[in-house]
């Protein structure tokens, strides 16, 4: 099955940063453990144009974002679903 690719919507936003929590270590990664990222991630505006959403089979699987940063440098952001593995 192949994967999808979309600007990120404000619905998706909301369920990754509110339902997606990592165990122990990484939970370092979840969107609520830092209040500035939660409200950056939430906010359309400040989220911006350059976060998309991964799906596989209509289903959210992760995230990416790519943003300029300066000349030919780039900062990159990734996530992905809780409980997913190499599998598929």
């Amino acid at each position: 099955m192949p994967y999808k690719f979309e600007n990120m919507t404000q619905e998706q936003a909301e369920d990754i940063a509110h339902k997606w929590h990592y165990d122990g270590e990484y939970s370092f990664y979840d969107m609520e453990a830092d209040e500035e990222d939660l409200a950056e991630f939430l906010d359309p505006e400040t989220r911006g144009n350059p976060m998309f959403a991964v799906l596989k089979e209509d289903e959210i699987i992760g995230f990416f974002s790519v943003s300029k940063v300066a000349a030919n440098i780039y900062d990159i952001g990734l996530g992905m679903r809780p409980g997913l593995t190499g599998n598929g």
